[in-house]
């Protein structure tokens, strides 16, 4: 069967900018390629009218790009200058859908390892460089590549809440969210020593596509542990908020495997109508971590076997959906779940700190089906919680406020010993007293301070309330907005629901095993687990979102808080 193509975009739609003319230099409504360093176009680059891959069937532009040494064409960024001010205030998120050639998703992306996505918002168009907000959405390692590679259609949700206006003297701003002038959309690499060519389609930009929308929030479970019966059906259930269990179906038994749950125990759930399962592939005794450790024919034999697994047991609520074991994926494994039945699947794998990648997107788990009108069913991004994981636990009470920019994981102060000055030799993006005025953490001794100065590898501040009030060589650092500016989150149930909030946007959550305490890993704690379901009961009894089973996020809602409002419908089992 052909592979689903991508829905229209939604009539709720409002459009900001159109990708339907090119400059070679700034000129009002026309697009043309930004140098980062000198803001002139480049001279071996061009963009080139192309609706091929339009969902609207008109706009549309072609970057060919050319990742070489020469010209250092990291940085594939395209801006333009708008003839009238586009008034954002109010607005709460902003949508670039693009479309990136390639067939080969396991390879295609191994040598260009751009990892972050910047957007610039300014509110005048005559002074580029001074006057914008921004936003950073890293994507992950390169080596991630066959993980998250986003080939295909690709929406980059903005959240507008995330940008930091540039308002303050150093940066001669005079920001406004009602007055926008100009846009500016850059993939950025992380380094310039991996080079290829690609050819990248600009087909939308868009503002809060579907405002009135209530979101949705999957609550779903991996790997069909015995915690899924014994902590989270048995909570859950009786508040009416419904769950999803993704089951390596060769471990289900009566009696169960030592640590899942038994066959009795997945048809009491899913016979209690509030619960559904899904298809997380095979184990065969531990010899397939993910799709790619099985061979097309033994892939196609387990698909098969999922099917048998449900028509055998009257298990038909999760003959459509699939999770990816480890996230990994790829054109040829999707479209083999397609032809094999599979409808919807998810990736997602530790995505909520230190680095952000598809499965959580902008640090938000704000889901590209949620509201934009195109979506691929067959690679739905989701977020794992567990805060209480060794990697996770230092940076809980951080979320959403964090924003600086090492070159790589946890920021650290990489000099000498130093009563005022923190430096990060791996800084990347920092201008001269860009932060002033923000707040910095040094989460080894626990002390922090307000930012007075600082440049491109440095923050100068006085440190108190900590163990010894000095930066000392590998103290961790966070900078954050101040808390007047930024309410700080207690929980990663905070920022998720804070998001979804926001942005009217859907979330798929995943959790692994959950544990009374001490969890490690990919567990969650009881207490950390609990206090996310009692938010989301409240939210839906309230009508505020709608908690559904994974299947029902592909369709109008058969139960929840509420009836959505100007929901775009996607049920593709029809197709």
């Amino acid at each position: 069967m052909a592979y689903p193509q991508p829905s229209k975009l939604s009539k709720n739609h409002k459009k900001i900018a159109k990708f339907n003319a090119v400059a070679a230099g700034t000129e009002d409504n026309a697009w043309q390629v930004r140098d980062a360093g000198t803001n002139g176009a480049y001279s071996d680059t061009t963009l080139t009218l192309d609706n091929t891959y339009a969902v609207n069937g008109t706009d549309g532009i072609r970057l060919d790009w050319d990742h070489n040494a020469s010209t250092n064409e990291d940085n594939p960024s395209v801006r333009i200058s708008l003839s009238e001010p586009l008034n954002l205030a109010g607005a709460k998120t902003v949508g670039f859908l693009v479309y990136i050639e390639g067939t080969d998703e396991t390879t295609e992306m191994g040598w260009w390892d751009f990892n972050n996505v910047i957007t610039f918002l300014g509110s005048n168009k005559s002074t580029w460089a001074a006057n914008y907000s921004r936003y950073y959405m890293a994507r992950g390692a390169e080596s991630s590549n066959v993980t998250y590679a986003k080939l295909g259609y690709w929406w980059v949700t903005i959240d507008l809440a995330s940008f930091v206006t540039q308002t303050a003297a150093p940066k001669g701003g005079t920001f406004t969210w009602a007055s926008i002038e100009t846009i500016l959309f850059n993939l950025q690499a992380d380094t310039a020593t991996s080079y290829g060519t690609s050819t990248i389609h600009f087909l939308d930009v868009v503002v809060d596509p579907v405002p009135n929308r209530v979101p949705r929030v999957a609550i779903c479970f991996d790997d069909g542990t015995a915690s899924d019966y014994d902590e989270a059906f048995s909570y859950m259930n009786p508040k009416g908020v419904p769950g999803t269990s993704f089951l390596q179906y060769d471990k289900v038994n009566d009696p169960a495997d030592s640590g899942r749950t038994s066959l009795t125990q997945v048809k009491e759930m899913e016979d209690s109508g509030g619960w559904c399962n899904g298809y997380h592939f095979i184990s065969n005794g531990g010899a397939y971590a993910d799709l790619f450790d099985a061979t097309p024919s033994e892939r196609l034999a387990a698909h098969a076997g999922w099917q048998a697994f449900c028509t055998t047991n009257n298990l038909e609520s999760g003959r459509y959906s699939f999770a990816y074991p480890q996230s990994q994926n790829n054109l040829l494994t999707r479209q083999e779940l397609f032809d094999s039945n599979i409808r919807y699947a998810r990736a997602g794998l530790s995505s909520n700190v230190n680095y952000l990648i598809e499965s959580n997107l902008s640090q938000s788990p704000i889901n590209p089906m949620g509201g934009f009108g195109i979506d691929d069913p067959l690679r739905i991004p989701a977020m794992l919680y567990n805060p209480d994981s060794a990697d996770e636990q230092a940076d809980e009470n951080y979320l959403g406020q964090g924003i600086y920019h090492a070159g790589s994981g946890q920021g650290t102060h990489t000099a000498a010993d130093s009563a005022t000055v923190m430096t990060d030799a791996n800084a990347i993006f920092w201008s001269t007293n860009e932060y002033q005025g923000f707040i910095i953490e040094n989460i080894t001794d626990g002390s922090y301070g307000f930012i007075s100065a600082g440049t491109s590898t440095t923050q100068t501040c006085t440190l108190f309330g900590g163990s010894d009030n000095t930066w000392q060589t590998g103290d961790e650092y966070r900078m954050r907005y101040p808390d007047s500016a930024s309410p700080r989150l207690t929980s990663q149930a905070d920022l998720i629901l804070k998001r979804v909030l926001e942005t009217n946007s859907d979330a798929v959550i995943v959790f692994h095993g959950i544990v009374a305490s001490g969890a490690t890993g990919i567990e969650v704690n009881r207490a950390d687990f609990r206090n996310l379901i009692d938010k989301v009961e409240a939210l839906n009894n309230a009508g505020v979102i709608d908690a559904v089973k994974f299947q029902d996020m592909f369709s109008e809602p058969s139960s929840g808080g509420s009836s959505n409002k100007n929901i775009i419908s996607r049920n593709i089992l029809s197709r």
